[in-house]
């Protein structure tokens, strides 16, 4: 019996001390998870607070934002530009008024009155019956104008430059001037080579560096000019995008592409030798240019007749044909000797 008993309590107490055991790892385990659970969380709680997570920025968002940035940029390109050429314009139209002063304030001015100018270097006497004013032409009206007027208005359009197409539209049969001036150009030519002697010692007299035919060509390079500035004025309005100033830039280039044109026909005109009759009485010049020429009905219809090659001008009122001569210089302008003419007045 008391065996039996002993080893019932050492069963239960065994069955205890298990119960116990387990309990306590059970608890461990516990506890071990909830830690480890808590570790992970704040892990990735301090994880994920550190990393930044990147801004996508769409690809054609970064696209446009760069054109317009280089559109900016080719624009104040093109707005520098624009002004320097419109510097350039004021400044060379300084140098123009002052150069043509050279002539109407210095040789024009002496030769009308030497005694006054203390100047006594004798006048050719061929010069002495109006010729003199064929040297010159209307360059006394051209330098006026431009020192009074078309100077300042082009000053303006340093601040303005949106007002310079309309200042050319504006003064586009004033400026027909200088068609008169060319027309009169090569008897200009022919006179001042003609006295050189004459005109060296008045540019001696006068303190001058430049000749007197380098002056007088002035006016002539300077319509050139101004259809060259034009056109880079157009330019650079365009690639500014200044639509809105580009339609009178557009006028204003056509205006100087017809005025130094006009005047390069009349100066061909002005080397015409020969003609009797009044050039400007025959009209408008409509077109000039080579032309072959029969010389004559044959007498053979079987033979051609000869051939040659005129200079023709075609005016409102006439046909003039001219043999075209090239003189020995290089680079020295032809000249026109009459041949005939034809009456093509109510023709047409």
């Amino acid at each position: 019996m008391h065996t039996s008993g002993l080893s019932a309590e050492v069963t239960a107490s065994s069955s205890a001390d298990l119960a116990e055991i387990e309990q306590i790892v059970k608890d461990r385990m516990e506890q071990h998870t909830t830690t480890a659970a808590a570790a992970a969380a704040a892990a990735a709680s301090s994880s994920s607070s550190s990393i930044t997570t990147p801004t996508i920025f769409p690809a054609e968002k970064m696209s446009g934002e760069s054109r317009l940035k280089n559109d900016d940029v080719e624009c104040e390109e093109a707005l520098h530009k624009r002004e320097y050429v419109m510097r350039e314009l004021v400044e060379t139209e300084r140098d123009y008024v002052r150069d043509l002063s050279l002539v109407v304030e210095g040789y024009m001015t002496v030769m009308r009155d030497p005694e006054a100018a203390g100047c006594d270097i004798p006048m050719p006497d061929d010069l002495r019956s109006g010729k003199d004013k064929m040297i010159f032409g209307n360059i006394e009206l051209i330098y006026e104008w431009h020192r009074d007027v078309f100077l300042a208005a082009v000053e303006r359009c340093l601040t303005r430059p949106h007002e310079l197409g309309k200042l050319f539209k504006k003064y586009e049969r004033k400026l027909l001037m200088y068609v008169v001036y060319c027309q009169n150009k090569p008897v200009s030519e022919y006179l001042v080579s003609d006295h050189n002697d004459y005109f060296e010692e008045m540019r001696q007299f006068l303190g001058h560096k430049l000749q007197l035919s380098d002056i007088l060509i002035k006016p002539v390079q300077r319509i050139m000019k101004y259809q060259l500035l034009l056109r880079d004025m157009f330019k650079y309005t365009e690639r500014a995008k200044l639509a809105d100033e580009m339609e009178a830039l557009r006028q204003a280039m056509h205006v100087m592409q017809v005025v130094p044109k006009a005047a390069n026909d009349m100066m061909d005109v002005g080397r015409l030798q020969g003609f009797d009759g009044k050039i400007t009485a025959q009209g408008k010049l409509l077109l000039h240019g080579m032309l072959t020429c029969a010389e004559g009905p044959s007498c053979n219809p079987n033979r051609v007749p000869p051939h040659r090659d005129l200079h023709v001008f075609l005016f409102e009122q006439s046909i003039i044909l001219s043999e075209e001569m090239r003189k020995k210089a290089q680079f020295s302008s032809p000249v026109y000797v009459y041949k005939a003419h034809i009456q093509v007045h109510n023709r047409l």
